[in-house]
């Protein structure tokens, strides 16, 4: 029976105790799921989902889109609750993100319990709840909860099968393979670190026979799922080719200058730094989750969380080899780490009574730090510049100008609107996606009295004739992008008599 501070506790308490963790932090993530406008990469998915839910099906393009589980699983979801192409919107679409967020801390907390044993599962259900990484992606409506928690459930099954080698297991771990690769491409870097980390099991080792026989079963799992959605289920045969050319297409993007980032921009954002004043990084969780990777590797220690460590730093040193950076890459690697740390709690825990007290004391200091660091980031300083968890996030004063825009077509249903910039302004062709009115430009069109309303972005240069009509609103768009907007003065008179 389980002590704390020497007093005998039943298991039943742990487990709770786990289970209010995770409660708390679902709602965490749910509480600010519609505080702030989609990102552009976001709005984007978002409208490819509203598409397939209209019945406009979805085809795979290995230049520009990442794997095609996101939508399929989006638009699943929300006809699931009750939802439609008329309903899909802000929540629906985080809602699917928050919803791998719930159940990667549920499969972390079955996870260490069974293999850690229940103070661990306690220990990394807290810190999992709390950690920023964890809580701003699972609000974000992009392909990395879902790539991370297919990951981890890939590590688990593979090493359950590499200790005990069964068909069923080789089959499950096919159908994950085909998940997470069907999630995003990168998941093939995944893949290697998940062999390395079954050759740090140590023990013995699937006869070759086995590796022949459920190899090949994992293999026709895996292509079932990979043919099942890059064909968009049957709809587009050709994305099933895409599928394997988007490697070409990735290659070529690792070495894109324009996110490139020195080597250990990934240990620094996990450390102690400031940005333009305001104090970052997660430095108790790393703390602690070296000092778990330490005992990890020890002699005796159990074989499982030496995979774990094993996959951790395989991701951190592969993602942080490649220039091109991005702040939600980190995700996967970070769930290792608060499992890493979590262990190391539990180890100090196990030392006396006063390890015990220490452990307590150091978990919740550390779980108040994350979670104030995640509050932090999706609240105050959710899209400033400041915040190293976004990239290029639109501001929430953006909602502003869609409020306006809604304002005008209340008055003037049949408002045209031409929208000029060189990206099409997104996200705000997600929020203007029932308005047939609206015209989209790279430049400046001919003639600006055919215009009701027009949006210009800063990047360009408005000719002369455009200067007609009162600027009525500058908006921002992102980091030193703003949008003008101009409104005809008839026009203008109705929606502000």
């Amino acid at each position: 029976m389980p002590k704390i501070l020497g007093v005998s506790l039943p298991k039943v308490f742990l487990v709770t105790a786990a289970l209010i963790a995770i409660a708390c932090g679902i709602a965490l993530r749910a509480s600010h799921t519609t505080d702030r406008p989609l990102h552009t990469d976001e709005a984007v998915q978002a409208w490819q989902t509203w598409q397939l839910l209209q019945g406009e099906g979805y085809r795979y393009d290995p230049v520009d889109m990442h794997g095609p589980t996101l939508y399929h699983g989006a638009a699943w979801w929300t006809r699931l609750t009750g939802g439609s192409a008329a309903t899909f919107d802000d929540f629906r679409a985080r809602s699917f993100s928050l919803l791998a967020g719930a159940l990667t801390l549920l499969l972390f907390w079955r996870w260490t319990s069974m293999n850690l044993g229940v103070g661990a599962a306690l220990a990394v259900a807290l810190l999992l709840a709390m950690m920023p990484l964890a809580v701003v992606y699972s609000t974000y409506f992009i392909q990395e909860p879902w790539l991370a928690l297919g990951s981890w459930a890939l590590l688990f099954a593979a090493m359950r099968w590499w200790r005990e080698p069964t068909f069923a297991t080789a089959v499950a771990c096919g159908i994950l393979a085909g998940f997470v690769q069907a999630t995003k491409e990168t998941s093939v870097i995944h893949f290697a670190a998940i062999v390395i980390a079954l050759f740090a099991l140590g023990g013995p080792r699937p006869i070759a026979r086995q590796f022949l026989a459920h190899g090949a079963a994992a293999f026709a799992a895996a292509a079932v799922v990979f043919v099942a959605f890059y064909s968009g289920f049957g709809a587009h045969p050709g994305g099933i080719i895409d599928g394997l050319l988007t490697y070409k297409h990735q290659f070529a993007r690792a070495g894109d200058g324009a996110f490139e980032q020195p080597f250990f921009h990934y240990f620094a954002m996990l450390l102690p730094h400031r940005t333009g004043g305001v104090m970052w990084g997660e430095t108790g969780l790393f703390v602690c989750a070296v000092a778990g990777f330490v005992l990890a590797l020890r002699r005796g220690a159990p074989a499982p969380v030496r995979a774990v460590a094993v996959f951790t730093l395989v991701l951190l040193l592969i993602y942080s080899a490649i220039p091109h950076k991005m702040p939600w890459i980190l995700l996967t690697p970070a769930l290792g780490l608060a499992t890493l740390a979590g262990f190391a709690l539990s180890r100090l825990a196990s030392v006396s009574r006063w390890g015990i007290a220490a452990s307590i004391a150091l978990a919740a200091a550390v779980a108040i730090e994350l979670g104030f660091r995640s509050e932090r980031a999706l609240g105050r300083f959710a899209g400033d510049v400041r915040n190293p968890y976004f990239l290029e996030q639109t501001p929430r004063g953006f909602t502003k100008l869609t409020a306006e825009l809604d304002r005008i077509f209340s008055a003037e249903p049949g408002a045209r609107v031409a929208v000029v910039s060189p990206n099409h302004a997104w996200p705000l062709p997600w929020y203007l996606r029932d308005r047939e009115t609206v015209g989209y430009y790279q430049v400046p069109p001919a003639d600006p009295a055919a215009w009701d309303v027009r949006i210009l972005d800063s990047q360009l240069e408005a000719p002369a004739s455009w200067n007609d009509d009162a600027v009525v609103g500058i908006h921002g768009l992102r980091p030193n992008v703003v949008l003008t907007l101009s409104v005809s003065e008839p026009l203008w008179e109705r929606v502000h008599p």
